[in-house]
Parts: C-alpha cells; sequence; structure tokens
C-alpha cells in the first residue's frame, strides 16, 4: 500500500526575506555607497552653480560689493555683452553651415546603404 504525504500550506511569499528570529533586520545595501556619491556630485556642482551665480550679476554689483555678497539683482546683460562684443554671431552661423550639411550628407548616405 502507498502513503500519501499531505504537505502543510505554506504562506505566499512576499518578495522580501524575512529577518533571522535571533538576530534585527540590517538596514538597506547601498545607502552609504548612494550618500557618498550624492556628496561627490554636490561637490562637483557647487563650483558650476557659483559660476552661473556670479555670471548674473551686474560687474558693478560684484566690484562694489564682493563676490560673496548677495545681488541686488540678476540679469542676463552680461550674456548680451559677450555675445554681441565677442563677434560670437559670426562663429555661430560658421559652426550651422558646417554642421547642417554634415547631418543631412550623414542622414541621406545612410538612409541609401
Amino acid at each position: 500500500m502507498t502513503a500519501t504525504v499531505e504537505r502543510p500550506a505554506s504562506r505566499p511569499r512576499t518578495g522580501r526575506r524575512q529577518p533571522w528570529k535571533g538576530r534585527p533586520e540590517r538596514p538597506p545595501r547601498g545607502i552609504g555607497r548612494h550618500a557618498l556619491l550624492g556628496g561627490i556630485a554636490l561637490l562637483w556642482l557647487i563650483p558650476l552653480l557659483w559660476a552661473v551665480y556670479t555670471s548674473l550679476r551686474s560687474y558693478e554689483d560684484t566690484a562694489s560689493n564682493g563676490y560673496f555678497s548677495l545681488p541686488r539683482s540678476f540679469g542676463v546683460d552680461n550674456y548680451t555683452d559677450a555675445w554681441t562684443q565677442s563677434g560670437m554671431p559670426h562663429f555661430f552661423w560658421n559652426s550651422v553651415l558646417i554642421t547642417v550639411p554634415a547631418v543631412l550628407g550623414t542622414l541621406l548616405f545612410s538612409a541609401a546603404v
């Protein structure tokens, strides 16, 4: 005669491993790594944000109050002055005249393959 063994009903798996009874649950892995990478990202961003901050201030405000002061107002006058005084439109159109035909030629020849 054959004996039939019934298995007890198991609990449904939730996808998360249950901690051992005698040991506290470990914190999730990677918290230290993410904190370190976040700190490095902030250290990398600080000089960039500082450059943008100082570029939006007027020269007179920076000269009279120094770099480590709150500005009276923000403006894009430095960018417009740099654009017009440096001849940037000429260089921009030179780049457009080289880039647009190069991209269109690449698309045309790669579509023909």
